[in-house]
């Protein structure tokens, strides 16, 4: 395969930063990434112009502005620390997340269901440290599979999904065979970790979100619904710069005795209730600029009726 020269200097621009975050202390490494979001800002103004709009529009317009632009830098910042802990997260120990994260006795009742044999959901959001919870997951011996898009520039692609797998998380590119492989791996036990809030290209299940209506992907609660296996959301947050609390549950059990179409919106909407709920807790630490903004409206073609058994976006897109 040829690739492009701009694929090439991203991508070792990429390794570079990588290697050099990996040499850093874990502190010093995420001061680098403060840094580079502080000189980034500047540069990124129609990107902050307009998320700070979503922040406003999202959050209420009686916001006074110096919180909206509070709101935007930490998150922008929250980005830049993420990416880090993304690159440095397969050298990730169980001392290191025993002394900076609840991340073990936060997953008690996880795990504990996943002791049974029986696979398991947990959806989370662009929110907090939200690549951690998967390594952390294979660092307590969790069995954790993702779904990923493939990115534009195949040497960042590639590369992303090794630093990921390194990590302990199977990932599976999404494509027409997806939904099978999804199902097979969650009733051999294993634990799909998904991020859920992303709009849908085409036409889903109308979920209240935030007092609106986001257009969401069924395929979280349809894995659940036919591979019988509960959906664990949840939250992440991170507490000052390196320590990081998350909160999962409660399991949401698909029930089987109705209909399949309306259980589907029912377990989609819980999802987002508590969703939502961690958000307002640290909206500074949501990410406000995703290409695939939430409430974006579709346009008018792609309205051709929901399809429940499609899959949900790739989880790990931002």
């Amino acid at each position: 395969m040829k690739y492009r020269p701009r694929h090439v200097l991203e991508y070792g621009a990429v390794r570079a930063a990588a290697g050099l975050l990996n040499m850093l202390p874990y502190r010093l490494s995420l001061a680098v990434g403060l840094g580079l979001a502080a000189a980034s800002y500047p540069v990124m103004r129609r990107r902050m112009a307009e998320a700070r709009r979503r922040i406003r529009e999202t959050l209420g317009a009686d916001l006074p502005p110096g919180e909206v632009d509070r709101v935007a830098r930490r998150a922008w910042r929250n980005f830049f620390f993420t990416n880090v802990e993304t690159m440095r997260c397969h050298s990730m120990t169980k001392a290191w997340l025993s002394s900076s994260t609840n991340f073990e006795p936060a997953t008690a009742d996880l795990r504990e269901h996943l002791s049974t044999g029986k696979g398991a959901i947990a959806a989370c959001a662009h929110l907090g440290s939200w690549d951690l919870a998967g390594a952390a997951g294979h660092v307590l011996g969790m069995r954790v599979f993702s779904i990923a898009g493939k990115q534009r520039n195949p040497l960042f692609n590639d590369y992303i999904n090794r630093l990921r797998e390194r990590g302990g998380i199977k990932i599976l590119i999404r494509g027409s065979s997806t939904p099978k492989a999804v199902l097979q791996e969650l009733k051999s036990g294993k634990l799909l970790a998904i991020l859920s809030d992303v709009r849908m290209p085409t036409e889903g299940l109308p979920i209240r979100f935030f007092g609106k209506t986001a257009n969401i992907g069924p395929g979280m609660a349809t894995f659940a619904y036919h591979a019988r296996v509960p959906i664990f959301p949840v939250v992440t947050r991170r507490e000052g710069w390196s320590r990081h609390w998350f909160r999962f549950g409660p399991a949401l059990h698909p029930a089987r005795t109705g209909d399949k179409k309306s259980e589907i919106l029912r377990l989609t909407q819980q999802v987002f209730d508590i969703l939502e709920s961690g958000i307002r807790e640290a909206p500074e630490q949501w990410f406000w600029f995703n290409k695939r903004w939430i409430f974006e409206p579709l346009p008018p073609e792609s309205h051709t009726g929901a399809e429940i058994s499609r899959p949900a976006p790739g989880p790990l897109e931002n």
